[in-house]
């Protein structure tokens, strides 16, 4: 059975989660938007245990997440959830440089509609606490549950949820968005796969059975958390009296996707030659290059290296 908890800064819910940190056999996992007063009360034991050879993981958001499209559901503004990430960056930050083989930061840009914490999530009754988000990432008053077995329900989705974004935010799977170009999307793939990422391209992407494409693209496009699109010379255009390339119209309805999902800060936009943008993507930095990708290898290592990616 379960029982609520308040969650009130010093005792309660984060007591539990101080008793969860010390009587972990293996592993704990935390994943929430934010952490800094859990690491910040309870940097001490951690580190304790840590040097015990218990592994630590915390999945939270990103640095580049869009904190201006999340925050008004806490009731933040997009700074303030900013200062509180930073925060929980820089305690983390400092724990995986003195403890990098059993203190793993996972970056999200996704925000978890709660902040989960499980002892030893293998194991065959895993046990922790689960705060569920109002309107606030921190608050004496968020609804706290203990949780004995996270594989019962109602918890058990809430567990596999948390799992699924670990797996999510974790992956270097990156979606490469393409035109008729077989020769640039092909070249993109091999410099990602050298780099360290794991590229996916829709025509590609195995194990869907008989769907439609649409839900094909959903399915693969959900496992990623960095895109690029390629805007090639697919189209030949004649509009009021001007002629020019443009890209296929599925790069555009993916990039949309894509920006509703992760935004443009985790995507990269790559320009060949003189293909016309839509007048929706003016505006937006891209990156250009002449014939080859490989012009441009240097720039695509450095952002997905600041994206977490590789």
């Amino acid at each position: 059975m379960s029982e609520p908890v308040t969650f009130d800064g010093g005792t309660g819910s984060e007591s539990y989660v101080g008793d969860l940190y010390r009587t972990a056999a293996e592993r704990v996992l935390c994943v929430g938007a934010s952490f800094y007063r859990t690491i910040k009360l309870h940097k001490e034991l951690i580190v304790q245990r840590l040097k015990q050879g218990v592994v630590f993981e915390f999945c939270f958001l990103s640095r580049k997440a869009d904190f201006a499209r999340i925050a008004p559901q806490f009731g933040q503004t997009g700074d303030q959830l900013r200062t509180e990430v930073e925060a929980t960056w820089a305690e983390a930050d400092e724990l995986s440089a003195k403890y990098p083989r059993c203190f793993r930061v996972i970056p999200t840009v996704t925000s978890p509609v709660s902040r989960i914490y499980v002892a030893d999530p293998d194991a065959e009754r895993p046990r922790g606490a689960i705060v569920f988000y109002a309107a606030s990432t921190d608050s004496v008053r968020l609804p706290a549950f203990k949780v004995d077995n996270f594989r019962e329900p109602p918890w058990q989705a809430y567990f596999e949820d948390a799992l699924r974004k670990v797996q999510e935010a974790s992956s270097n799977d990156v979606f490469i968005i393409h035109g008729h170009n077989e020769a640039k999307w092909r070249e993109l793939k091999e410099i990602l796969t050298a780099l360290g990422a794991r590229p996916i391209v829709l025509g590609e992407a195995h194990g869907y059975g008989s769907v439609s494409w649409l839900e094909r693209f959903i399915r693969a496009a959900e496992r990623c958390e960095f895109a690029i699109a390629v805007f090639t010379e697919d189209d030949w255009v004649k509009n009021k009296g001007k002629q020019y390339f443009q890209p296929r119209p599925n790069v555009l309805i993916e990039l949309g996707f894509f920006i509703s999902r992760l935004t443009l800060s985790n995507i990269m936009i790559l320009v060949k030659g003189n293909v016309k943008l839509p007048s929706d993507v003016e505006g937006v930095v891209y990156t250009s290059f002449n014939e080859n990708i490989s012009e441009v290898r240097a720039k695509l290592e450095v952002e997905l290296k600041a994206a977490g990616v590789i």
